[in-house]
């Protein structure tokens, strides 16, 4: 089966977005003095378009096919179907600084979705109205932000942000109250290690099952992962470091073995290849359980049952050959590429055409653009790309327009810099 493509659409291609967000996903990409800037402003967001109305480029698809019960399904009928692709023309949300990351959530508990980004002066956060549209929230300060994970690290109800920077290879746990808006912690040293370091990607889970999400850091330049466990409320122990291979870049979390503790991928550029660590309960550490091959210089891992199996899936963006490997967790983990487009930069897994399975959505850094992988089991359709701004290196998806459909967030740590949005137009 094919898959309908458009951006912008026909003349008369209508974009009526109503209702609340949904679930999202971010990518997997992925200091010492902090301050907050409380300087919020109660209007609205327009965002302006990056581009004129243009049609998708695709890897290999068809512009128009049928639906699975027959019918016909054109971008701009305001009906949506599986395996149709429709974005309005990519959309300028935060031009202040270049940005490194992307954290969708409801941070404001009104049922809509936000967007906190991680940019080269801190941390700002966009709070969805539910329609597509953003009122600017919370400013924060601080070193530069060159990843973002979302959890609940100091005891409330409320969630809360840990940025990772590269000016003083810190962390900055900034606690959520509720709102939207973030109080910022004291910076935590990666397992009190004085620079230089390079912490890379993040993940927030709860890995030893007390309760409390931990966190888990790749440190790219001693090509080591580090684990922060939570013991009383919004307070981190040093609790674990190994050696995870070389030039590690992304890190996801996910069940790759078969106890019930969550386990960590991380992606190795000089290996071609994702190193998988199991939590041992016992020593309250990581250890190796395999290594999965994937395609050249993985640079972001994303993990999740895409199959329906009941086992976590990877799935790597491997930036020196173009694709994207796929790996089902059967018995073990064998990898098949998928042509992406030019330089994959940053992954993230979502169902974007609303069919109840799970699909991929890359950042591709040499085209100005993401493409989108639809899952069609039990196989997958050719990658659609769809223009954004120039040189994305982060994604997150969500469905800011409540309209049951996947969006994506595109950031941009390129000179211009910014974070653009691509809302789905049905």
């Amino acid at each position: 089966m094919g898959v309908v493509v458009g951006v912008g659409g026909p003349a008369g291609c209508k974009h009526e977005p109503g209702g609340t967000g949904g679930e999202s996903s971010t990518g997997a990409g992925s200091s010492s003095s902090t301050g907050a800037d409380s300087g919020s402003s109660s209007s609205t967001t327009t965002p302006d378009d990056t581009g004129p109305h243009t049609s998708t480029t695709t890897l290999e698809t068809s512009s128009g096919s049928s639906s699975t019960t027959g019918e016909e399904l054109h971008c701009g009928d305001g009906r949506g179907g599986v395996h149709e692709l429709c974005f309005a023309p990519s959309q300028a949300i935060f031009v202040e600084a270049p940005a490194a990351a992307l954290a969708p959530a409801d941070f404001d508990g009104d049922g809509a979705l936000d967007l906190a980004i991680g940019h080269a002066d801190g941390l700002a956060v966009l709070l969805g109205d539910g329609a597509g549209g953003f009122v600017h929230g919370d400013a924060l300060g601080l070193p530069g932000v060159l990843a973002l994970a979302v959890g609940q690290l100091d005891g409330d109800d409320a969630l809360d942000l840990v940025a990772a920077h590269g000016d003083d290879d810190t962390l900055t746990v900034a606690a959520g109250v509720g709102d939207g808006t973030f109080v910022p912690m004291a910076p935590i040293a990666i397992l009190g290690m004085p620079p230089p370091a390079s912490p890379a990607a993040l993940a927030v889970t709860d890995f030893d099952d007390d309760g409390d999400d931990d966190i888990a850091v790749v440190d790219a330049l001693d090509a080591r992962a580090h684990a922060l466990f939570q013991g009383p409320p919004g307070e981190f122990v040093a609790g674990w470091s190994g050696p995870v291979g070389g030039s590690p870049g992304g890190i996801a979390h996910g069940r790759f073995d078969d106890d019930t503790l969550p386990d960590l991928a991380v992606s190795n550029r000089a290996g071609s290849s994702l190193a998988l660590l199991r939590f041992d309960d016992g020593t309250s550490g990581f250890e190796a359980i395999d290594s999965v091959l994937v395609g050249a210089g993985p640079r972001a891992a994303a993990a999740a049952d895409l199959d329906g199996d009941g086992t976590d899936d990877l799935v790597s963006a491997d930036g020196d050959d173009d694709s994207i490997s796929i790996a089902l967790h059967g018995d073990g983990f064998a990898h098949v590429a998928h042509p992406a487009g030019a330089q994959p930069r940053d992954v993230a897994i979502a169902d974007i055409d609303n069919d109840d399975q799970l699909d991929v959505v890359v950042a591709l850094a040499g085209a100005n653009a993401v493409a989108v992988l639809l899952q069609d089991q039990p196989g997958w359709l050719a990658a659609v790309a769809v223009p954004t701004l120039a040189l994305p290196t982060a994604i997150a998806t969500g469905d800011w327009n409540g309209d049951g459909l996947g969006d994506i967030a595109a950031a941009s740590a390129g000179r211009a810099g910014g974070v653009a949005l691509l809302l789905s137009d049905p």
